[in-house]
């Protein structure tokens, strides 16, 4: 009689499902368990539901954006749940600076720019003059033009097959055209953009390059203040926010 224990394949097969015991363990304990951040933040927002107080969770909801900026260094998507959790802790110009380090690696996310201009409002600080028209800046419409124009020319191209009428092809390949046009457009607006700067604290410009030169503007800079830079000089930037060019220090401002 053969014996089992004779057959190395069968031992294989019958300890196969003990190799898998610790990977199933440990599935299941990621699964359990969530990441310190959200907890965090789903704790806050708990908080804040069963509070009149509208500044209940915002404990929380900062040290959730503390770890969420602790890993965005490995994972560019968590600027967006640090901006949030920032939102949240009613930090609106901590806000302006996530969101805006989000979209440094991903700058066609309508989501995050439209929660920028709430985080602007928020923070009172002025839009930045030649970026885009509403919340979305240029770059973003004409990409969104470029997808519908392909929607068309997708349909127009249908009906040219189902029908065999010329007139559909044309404009299917005018609505192609179109398509690579605005998608070129959106390519050559982000291409060209300045260096875009985040203010860190709440400071004062100046007409030059020193401490010596005259205050400009009178009112100061606030924290989360989005500003171009044109010039760099002796460790002060020359930037531009609204209508406006003022010298800063570099070490106030969060190069993007």
């Amino acid at each position: 009689m053969k014996s089992f224990l004779n057959k190395p394949a069968l031992w294989f097969f019958a300890l196969l499902p003990l190799a898998a015991l610790p990977l199933a363990s440990q599935s299941a304990q990621s699964v359990q368990s969530k990441p310190a951040p959200l907890s965090l933040f789903e704790q806050a927002i708990t908080e804040r539901e069963q509070s009149p107080d509208p500044k209940a969770g915002q404990a929380l909801f900062e040290q959730s954006a503390q770890a969420f900026e602790s890993m965005a260094e490995q994972d560019h998507a968590l600027w967006y749940e640090a901006g949030n959790a920032r939102w949240w802790a009613g930090q609106a110009g901590l806000a302006v600076l996530n969101y805006r380090r989000f979209l440094s690696h991903d700058p066609f996310r309508n989501e995050v720019w439209e929660n920028l201009a709430q985080a602007r409002l928020a923070a009172q600080t002025i839009e930045l003059a030649g970026e885009g028209l509403g919340s979305w800046p240029w770059s973003l419409w004409f990409l969104t033009s470029a997808g519908i124009s392909l929607s068309f020319a997708a349909l127009t191209l249908a009906l040219k097959i189902y029908t065999r009428k010329t007139v559909f092809a044309r404009l299917g390949l005018g609505l192609g055209i179109a398509c690579l046009v605005f998608a070129l457009a959106a390519t050559i607006s982000q291409a060209n953009r300045p260096q875009l700067g985040v203010v860190l604290i709440e400071t004062q410009g100046r007409k030059g390059d020193s401490e010596v030169y005259a205050i400009w503007p009178e009112a100061a800079l606030k924290l989360g203040q989005e500003v171009w830079i044109k010039e760099e000089r002796d460790g002060w930037f020359r930037v531009e926010l609204g209508q406006t060019s003022t010298w800063l220090r570099a070490s106030v401002v969060r190069l993007l």
